[in-house]
């Protein structure tokens, strides 16, 4: 699969691509990292980085205490990717009760 980058920002169409590739059951981890990675531009490393205590669902944004320039950083985020954290959450919470 080749998805075409034109200053870090993914075309038409590129989405979708990424989704379907990402489908498969080997790869159900992965998908709301790239999917959090699409809605709030974060790169790899900060993606890696963070913990709940730096998402804040009220304001809502996440805080980034690396980044690549070194100075924090707080990243909105889109109501698809509090979506995917709310999701995360409580499949997280889900799978420590069970």
């Amino acid at each position: 699969m080749t998805l075409s980058r034109e200053n870090g920002v993914l075309r038409r169409g590129d989405n979708e691509r990424l989704s379907h590739a990402i489908n498969s059951n080997s790869a159900w981890y992965l998908r709301p990292l790239i999917a959090l990675a699409i809605e709030t531009g974060m790169r790899r490393g900060e993606l890696l980085s963070i913990g709940w205590k730096d998402v804040d669902m009220t304001a809502p944004t996440i805080r980034i205490l690396k980044t690549k320039n070194g100075h924090p950083c707080t990243i909105p985020l889109t109501p698809k990717a509090v979506e995917i954290l709310s999701s995360l959450d409580a499949k997280l919470a889900k799978a420590t009760v069970g």
